[in-house]
């Protein structure tokens, strides 16, 4: 926030759910294979919370920029990118020029994606449980009837 440009976006933000089947060091595991298959070279950082009433998950905050090789003070990496000469701007984004529909599509890729990479680590710790990107339940969790007020 401090560097990004005033219009900027200074960082993005992603919250995934972690399946209570798996421990503190599965979840990290499945945390970092979707920065690492997702974000690669861009800045991050991320939170695992987990507490009585809420179900686990993480939080993924990372910047869009993408670190190119060229040493940078934190004031000049989030410069406007400059094409014909890099080393004078700051990095270049990678989120632009998309529009709503690929946007859209873009997302129900990554939960397809997300629930994949989950239900393959469910599978090999041997449990049942599979999760659905179509879905915030769980396959193995009842829907519950809403009263009526």
């Amino acid at each position: 926030d401090q560097y990004e440009r005033q219009n900027g976006a200074a960082c993005r933000h992603l919250v995934v759910s972690l399946p209570r089947e798996l421990g503190i060091d599965e979840w990290i595991a499945l945390v970092e294979t979707l920065i690492a298959r997702d974000l690669k070279q861009k800045p991050y950082q991320y939170a695992i919370h987990v507490n009585a009433r809420e179900h686990p998950h993480a939080h993924v905050v990372y910047s869009d920029r993408v670190v190119d090789g060229i040493d940078r003070p934190a004031e000049a990496f989030f410069n406007r990118f400059n094409p014909d000469h890099p080393e004078l701007g700051g990095c270049r984004k990678d989120s632009g020029g998309r529009s709503p529909q690929q946007l859209r599509i873009d997302v129900v890729n990554r939960k397809k994606a997300w629930a994949d990479l989950l239900n393959a680590a469910l599978k090999a710790a041997g449990h049942d449980a599979r999760v659905d990107h179509r879905s915030a339940a769980s396959s193995q969790e009842e829907e519950l009837p809403s009263e009526a007020h």
